[in-house]
């Protein structure tokens, strides 16, 4: 099967800039999060950024900077 470029949508998502972040048990303690959600957890460099599976499976795509380097993030 080859790749058909004619099917090839450019920006079909819509990425998900992350300015800034919080403790999740702010977000949780709030409700705005469920303690039985599921959350996409990246790390690096000793730090750690949770992702709410809610917002990713409508953005599919997040990216910032966690421990002073960008990353990307897709589901």
């Amino acid at each position: 099967m080859a790749f058909d470029i004619d099917r090839f949508m450019k920006q079909q998502f819509h990425p998900f800039p992350v300015a800034g972040s919080e403790p999740l048990k702010n977000a949780v303690g709030r409700g705005e999060i469920k303690k039985d959600d599921t959350v996409l957890v990246l790390n690096r460099g000793g730090e750690s950024l949770a992702f709410w599976m809610y917002q990713m499976t409508y953005h599919h795509v997040a990216q910032g900077k966690l421990a002073g380097e960008p990353y990307i993030v897709n589901y």
